[in-house]
């Protein structure tokens, strides 16, 4: 490398010959930095640059490499759905802010200029959905200056969309009694999906992982032993979603009943065995069925609409109500660390103080 320190420009800078030519570079902050345009700037005389589309297929090898699954399934559609479409692919030295606020405007108004065959069945984005874009394009981005794929984020300086973000959907126990109450006996596994979510406040990954031999419905408890990601169809992973290996989850006689209501039925299926799934059967539960099966039942039972992530709000809204859980009890509860909890429930905590 022939990267120096220029005093006089108090920043470092490059200076080399290629084909009888010399190039210089402008000063940068640190001798890292200074290694990594030269490196870049080498690159593209020998024609050796680097698109966007192989950053990405190299950050999303990088989350393979390291069993982060669902991150790079949400990545890799995050990039084909809202990235892709909008955006020229070409060296990813190139771009600049107005490339990165361009492709914005064309999300926030759905007018690709790299049209695919899922294009068109993209809802319209939010100014939230633009900002949160963004936002993780420019984390692939500082990925790259890491690892010396690309020297600047384009998207570090981008104006965010003004928004405001609506608070989180919950039921209170009263929202759920009326849900309960309209089910019919046939929609027993339903409503072991609902009792399950809202009194545990379980995950979304690790309720679809819940087998019947997790269960020990005698002693009034069940274990979290793995979590379900999506990749092209269903992945077992072992442990909570969190890194814990497993955890232990008391249960209440009513919710112990109608687990063993569920049993019951799944019991008298051909093929069962404890290794189904207790809120599926021979394979977990599709969550985009069960988000369809709620919006029903808050339509019917005049309820507010929840997604199943809305859960853990209720049950934290019901911890809240109507226990005195500690800031700690309540995380190691439902599994988040206690800062989590104090910044994404706050509002909850707020609202049912000053109702009583």
């Amino acid at each position: 490398m022939s990267v120096y320190y220029d005093k006089v420009a108090k920043g470092y800078k490059f200076h080399f010959q290629y084909k009888n030519k010399n190039y210089k570079s402008k000063k940068y902050k640190t001798r890292k930095k200074a290694e990594m345009a030269e490196r870049r700037k080498r690159a593209e005389l020998d024609g050796n640059i680097l698109l966007l589309s192989q950053l990405v297929e190299k950050r999303l090898a990088d989350y393979e490499f390291h069993d982060q699954l669902q991150t790079r399934a949400k990545v890799e559609q995050m990039y084909r759905c809202r990235v892709y479409p909008y955006i020229e692919d070409k060296d990813v030295d190139q771009y600049t802010i107005q490339d990165i606020q361009d492709m914005a405007i064309r999300l926030k108004n759905k007018k690709p200029i790299n049209p695919y065959e899922g294009t068109g069945n993209i809802k319209n984005q939010s100014n939230y959905s633009v900002n949160y874009t963004v936002s993780r394009l420019g984390s692939i981005f500082n990925w790259g200056i890491r690892l010396g794929y690309c020297i600047s984020n384009p998207c570090l300086n981008f104006e965010k969309l003004k928004y405001k973000k609506p608070e989180k959907a919950y039921w209170t126990d009263e929202d759920f009694y009326k849900v309960i109450s309209i089910l019919k006996p046939s929609q027993y596994k339903l409503r072991a999906r609902l009792e399950l979510f809202f009194w545990t406040g379980m995950r979304r990954s690790e309720a679809r992982g819940l087998k019947y031999s997790d269960l020990d419905l005698d002693h009034n408890r069940l274990t979290i032993r793995r979590h379900i990601v999506e990749d092209g169809g269903h992945q077992e992973l072992p442990g909570r979603k969190n890194g814990v290996d497993e955890m232990v989850v008391l249960l209440d006689d009513d919710l112990v009943e109608v687990l063993r209501e569920t049993m019951s039925h799944d019991q008298r299926i051909d093929g069962f065995n404890m290794d189904w799934y207790v809120l599926g059967y021979k394979k977990p539960f599709v969550l985009s069925t069960f988000a369809k099966q709620l919006d029903r039942l808050a339509e019917l039972a005049d309820v507010p609409r929840i997604t199943p992530h809305g859960f853990r709000h209720s049950h934290v809204s019901w911890i809240y109500s109507n226990t005195n859980l500690t800031l700690q009890e309540t995380a190691e509860r439902i599994g988040d660390k206690a800062q989590t909890v104090q910044n994404v429930y706050a509002h909850l905590y707020m609202r049912i103080r000053n109702m009583r």
